[in-house]
């Protein structure tokens, strides 16, 4: 069997594969030496391949979310963070709150993510209506939009939305062992989000892919690491599969009030340690690595920032919003900037962010 370094060579020249991947994370997995030399070819796999940031600005929810019952880690259990009808954003109060926020504020990039519940029995016309509301301000500042919160949105609706202007369908799998994904998500379908990352595929939409790392933790089954680690590894070849392609690797965090609150927080060391590989498999594509320390991202090999940039939200919640650098009203609702502390961590690591023209 070859030694770490010299998977890690090959890795960072060549397509690697599922088994130098899972001897990758595997090695890394209890080895300080072996996480460093993983992270720092990530970083040099970046630098050649893909080395400027994507930042995105978030809003909504479009929708709240229909699955019942509830996947028990999400906050929307806790009725003080619940999407409810109450607490969708509509698309002429985001509408207003875009154009304000490109028109008055030096926003540096066109990435608008547009979160949502899910909803398996809908076709995703109510969608496809949200989005047509924002047409105007979508071409007045060149906005480039990911919808998410899905499933389900049939081929038609996919069609007609990227010629609104959507860009990608957020649609994560989180895990593709089905026991663990039914035991956490029960009022889901695995099946049914798979499908729909092929209809996205097939009607020319990006496909933002998300893995949740620490979900097998969650259950009472105790799944020996072996078998994690090789979900992890299935999971991010899989994704090979969707053309045009955004990742997000994330992680379980315990917020009060939801059934799985007594869990564990997963280790942020864990989830970069999945995106610096996720970085090896797919070397040239947007990898948000999602930790709550944005430097121990950067350093793992990530290069898009989805929700730490700028968020948009009708209430501004302390949990949310106690990190930012100001809250800013715009339009009736708020934007939650963290700008200044992203921007930051990108200049002293000498990384520039994606440019664009307005």
């Amino acid at each position: 069997m070859m030694k770490f370094k010299e998977i890690l060579k090959i890795a960072k020249k060549e397509e690697v594969t599922k088994e130098e991947a899972y001897e990758i994370l595997k090695g890394a997995w209890f080895s300080l030496e072996r996480t460093l030399e993983l992270f720092r070819i990530a970083c040099e796999v970046r630098a050649e391949h893909n080395d400027h940031v994507a930042l995105y600005v978030c809003g909504g929810p479009h929708r709240e979310c229909r699955l019942d019952p509830l996947c028990k880690y999400c906050w929307v259990n806790n009725p003080g963070f619940k999407w409810g009808k109450e607490d969708i954003v509509s698309p002429e109060k985001l509408d207003r709150a875009l154009d304000e926020l490109y028109s008055k504020y030096n926003v540096q990039t066109p990435y608008v993510l547009i979160g949502g519940g899910s909803d398996l029995k809908s076709d995703g016309k109510e969608i496809v209506d949200y989005v047509d509301n924002l047409g105007e301000t979508i071409r007045k500042h060149g906005l480039q939009l990911t919808i998410t919160g899905l499933p389900y949105i049939s081929l038609e609706n996919l069609e007609k939305l990227k010629d609104l202007g959507v860009r990608e369908i957020g649609c994560p799998f989180e895990t593709l062992d089905r026991e663990v994904f039914y035991d956490v998500k029960p009022g889901d379908s695995l099946e049914r989000r798979i499908e729909q990352a092929k209809l996205a595929d097939k009607a020319g939409l990006g496909f933002y892919g998300a893995l949740m790392i620490g979900i097998h933790d969650l259950t009472e089954r105790q799944t020996p690491l072996d078998s994690v680690l090789k979900d992890y590894v299935e999971h991010l070849f899989m994704l090979k599969n969707f053309e045009k392609l955004s990742v997000c690797i994330y992680s379980f965090m315990p917020l009060p009030g939801v059934p799985l609150a007594d869990k564990h927080k997963t280790l942020q060391l864990e989830v970069a340690k999945v995106g610096a590989l996720a970085r090896l498999i797919h070397k040239d594509v947007n990898i948000d690595i999602s930790t709550n320390d944005l430097g121990l991202s950067l350093m793992a090999g990530a290069n898009m920032v989805t929700w730490q940039y700028i968020s948009l939200q009708q209430e501004v919640r302390q949990w949310w919003s106690a990190s930012a650098s100001k809250v800013l009203p715009v339009g009736s609702i708020y934007a939650i900037i963290f700008q200044e502390n992203v921007l930051r961590h990108i200049e002293r690591l000498g990384l520039k962010i994606k440019t664009w023209k307005r």
